[in-house]
């Protein structure tokens, strides 16, 4: 009797560890087949939605590379020549070679946005100039650039003068000290793991495909505030950024008053 119930104790204990097994076995199935079509779906979605987006502004994006390679041959001022110029042949190349490409496409019109900007202060659009002075007035203020602050705020009385340009990009090159020397600071100021600066690259000024250029950007150095912040969040986390002594409060101004209705002149 007591082998009979050694043996149907042995019975019980084998049949439950195979219901656990197949348990495991349908619960790890269940759960890749639950990863797999999240995967799959999310995909799907990304493809609709730059089938969407190409379809809206696919055209837009070679209309605009067309106008970009006409205007970009006028940038003749120090505040432009050559950097602009090289990145807009970067720009226009990569588009060439994948004009599907979302991303080509968006940094063509961004660009355009930029140069068009950059056009029109070089061309003595006035309104332009004064904003091109008050943004560059607001990086000073956050990098503490009192000296070149002062400066930037004497030009708004020579927006109509010929040589606004060339006094414009003296400046910038001069707030790209300052710029490179607030960012150093700041960064040493963060609680960062090593893992997190080991990976970290630094900033890098942005091009005329990004929306946080500035006129000037890449002058001797200058780094916008903006990208300053955007590097941070890409390649650091959200919250050293936020914490980095108000950067973020201050880079909510990244998208610029010319981009809000999605056109430069407006």
């Amino acid at each position: 009797m007591i082998s009979m119930g050694a043996h149907l104790l042995a019975s019980t204990s084998d049949s439950e560890t195979a219901g656990l097994v197949l348990f495991l076995i349908v619960s790890v199935v269940w759960v890749v087949f639950l990863v797999t079509f999240e995967i799959v779906s999310t995909r799907r979605r990304k493809r609709k939605y730059a089938k969407e987006w190409l379809a809206t502004y696919g055209e837009a994006s070679f209309r605009a590379a067309q106008e970009t390679d006409w205007l970009v041959k006028g940038l003749r001022s120090p505040l432009t020549f050559p950097m602009v110029r090289n990145q807009w042949e970067t720009i226009k190349n990569r588009f060439a070679a994948e004009p599907s490409s979302q991303e080509a496409a968006r940094d063509v019109i961004n660009a355009h946005r930029n140069i068009a900007y950059l056009s029109g202060i070089e061309n003595g659009d006035e309104r332009l100039r004064s904003q091109a002075v008050n943004e560059l007035m607001s990086d000073a203020v956050v990098f503490g650039d009192e000296w070149v602050w002062r400066k930037l705020g004497a030009m708004r009385g020579k927006v109509n003068e010929p040589g606004f340009c060339e006094e414009l990009a003296r400046h910038v090159h001069d707030m790209g000290v300052s710029s490179r020397e607030w960012n150093d600071a700041n960064l040493a100021s963060m609680d960062l793991s090593r893992s997190s600066l080991k990976k970290y690259a630094g900033v890098v000024p942005p091009t005329v495909a990004q929306r946080e250029y500035r006129p000037g950007a890449g002058l001797n150095g200058y780094m916008p505030a903006a990208a300053i912040w955007s590097g941070y969040v890409k390649h650091l986390s959200l919250q050293s950024a936020i914490r980095s002594q108000g950067l973020e409060s201050r880079a909510q101004a990244r998208f610029y008053r010319r981009w809000l209705h999605g056109e430069v002149l407006r």
